[in-house]
């Protein structure tokens, strides 16, 4: 499920509600206004401390298309992308740029990182039965049989 809260203010309370069980949030700023740019660090500031400690992130800057109104360099973009330790892409929705390719970068961070967590728990509880009837001949050797 994708939800967009174009960065409005009257979804901000909503927001906190959605990072707790995101898995992946893509980062979107205007690369013609300036503002949306600037709020991006109070944006990744709530993630820290509403999502998952590993869900995954990425930065993208939309209307890459309007260079002749650019107001946010592209360098500026990569630097903050470096800082956060995000990976970066600059698109266009309108004549279809990079939007896929910044999808599927943000799908494959997901997985990977639900694979680390499947990995994770899988070495704290032993692992998972492969199938329906080890798992019942587990639940038969932890069963206390009376002796009398």
């Amino acid at each position: 499920m994708v939800w967009d809260t174009a960065g409005q203010e009257r979804f901000r309370t909503l927001t906190t509600a959605y990072y707790r069980g995101a898995m992946g949030i893509l980062l979107l700023y205007d690369v013609t206004n300036e503002t949306t740019f600037s709020h991006i660090t109070s944006w990744l500031e709530n993630i820290s401390h509403h999502a998952p400690p590993d869900v995954a992130k990425i930065l993208v800057g939309n209307k890459c298309d309007m260079d002749g109104v650019r107001a946010v360099p592209t360098m500026r973009a990569v630097n903050m992308a470096s800082a956060f330790d995000l990976p970066f892409y600059e698109t266009s929705a309108k004549v279809a740029v990079n939007v896929e390719p910044a999808f599927m970068a943000l799908v494959k961070k997901m997985l990977d990182r639900y694979r680390h967590r499947l990995a994770r728990f899988k070495s704290v509880d032993g692992g998972f039965p492969n199938n329906n009837i080890e798992l019942q001949q587990k639940q038969k050797e932890k069963r206390q049989w009376c002796s009398c």
